[in-house]
């Protein structure tokens, strides 16, 4: 396949239903996805591209209105879905369309696995092919109709070379023994749900840190929720045009009566923004705390465990273990992350079957480094028990 072969534009639930007959009988398939994220009240995707061996296609969802041939696709695991940095097409597919990924090779993580200098899809297109990606419309809203061809010439490029780079990829990390852990750690990824707003009329109760809030600020905290909302959805902008999460929960926090206490109650950067709304923002402030509506109650997500002499002990070592590995010149990626480290330390698997059942590490990572982290553990309690039979 060449640039100099257009791409196949799909409009049409007709036209869509014969690509994906098509689409059906390859093994593999070149995925991406384009949402208006940053330009609109409520996000969605508007933008399907797909690449086979020969064809590259540009779907415009949003003048689909059956994406159930295109849902099969997805959620048939005899077909893999090469994708890039896969994280927000798969939770964005999950939340618009009730549709999974079966069957993923994320590049992104391929390229991590392979220890790449830089993970970014134009920097793997440059790396294998020498050609440079403009990035004129990587922010551009992607809702706007019509599409001309710029945009369609940009969109194709996100799957154009993807079956490319995952062939180089297979090879490579097949001689590295790390394909089967790039398989795994991609479906992994598939896996991911949607965690955004709902607008079920409780994402206050979701906000970091609105647990700390007393019942008086939580009111607060749904009003100006409720007010910011409305303010956004009646100029179809995200909500962060005019005030994070964070400024709510704080002017909640603190009740501010007056335009210092406003200023006051947010961060430096956030000044601008609420100095100009800060007599609405007191008064909602005054009504929130008026609101008889009851409010919903809000628990910590998680809750920490204990900490203690003998914990930190274990984590130390482990981190310790971990950077001799580094040292050795082993990439981070492949490394257990400190909140890994952190929850080996509490649960202290004794062998294969207990780290197994304690979920904490993939497969591909009990592969590498199950036996060096019970060698750990296994030293450490040696040592405990040293000490309690000297005493």
């Amino acid at each position: 396949m060449t640039l100099s072969t257009e791409p196949q534009i799909i409009t049409t639930n007709e036209d869509l239903q014969t690509l994906c007959q098509h689409l059906a009988t390859q093994s593999r398939l070149a995925v991406d996805l384009e949402g208006d994220s940053l330009h609109h009240f409520k996000e969605k995707l508007c933008l399907l591209q797909v690449s086979d061996a020969n064809q590259d296609y540009i779907v415009d969802v949003l003048s689909i209105t059956d994406f159930s041939p295109m849902k099969a696709l997805f959620e048939d695991a005899s077909i893999l879905k090469v994708m890039h940095g896969a994280d927000y097409d798969v939770v964005s597919l999950k939340r618009d369309y009730n549709c999974s990924i079966n069957s993923l090779f994320d590049t992104g993580i391929g390229a991590q696995f392979l220890n790449y200098e830089k993970f970014g899809l134009a920097d793997l297109i440059q790396k294998h092919f020498g050609v440079r990606l403009e990035k004129r419309y990587q922010k551009h809203d992607w809702s706007r109709r019509p599409l001309y061809w710029e945009h369609i010439d940009y969109a194709r490029m996100d799957t154009h070379y993807l079956l490319a780079i995952h062939e180089i990829m297979e090879l490579q990390l097949k001689k590295l023994g790390l394909l089967e852990a790039c398989l795994e750690e991609s479906t992994c990824l598939t896996q991911r749900d949607w965690n955004g707003r709902l607008f079920d009329g409780l994402d206050y109760t979701r906000v970091k840190k609105a647990y700390a809030l007393s019942e008086a600020s939580l009111k607060v905290l749904r009003l100006l929720f409720e007010t910011r909302d409305a303010w956004a959805e009646q100029r179809d902008v995200p909500v962060f045009h005019y005030a994070p999460d964070a400024v709510l929960t704080a002017l909640a926090k603190d009740l501010p009566t007056t335009k210092a206490e406003v200023l006051n109650a947010v961060h430096d950067k956030h000044r601008g923004v609420v100095s100009k709304k800060w007599k609405e923002l007191v008064d909602l402030v005054q009504k929130g705390l008026e609101d008889e509506r009851p409010v919903s109650k809000v628990t910590k997500g998680s809750t920490k465990r204990s900490r203690s002499k003998w914990l930190n002990e274990v984590v130390n070592h482990l981190r310790t273990w971990r950077t001799e590995q580094q040292e050795l010149g082993t990439h981070d990626f492949l490394l257990p992350t400190n909140n890994e480290i952190r929850d080996l330390a509490y649960d202290l698997p004794k062998n294969m079957e207990e780290l197994a059942a304690s979920g904490i590490l993939r497969q591909w990572q009990m592969d590498l480094w199950g036996a060096d982290v019970l060698l750990v553990i296994e030293a450490l309690l040696a040592g405990k028990d040293a000490k309690r039979k000297k005493k």
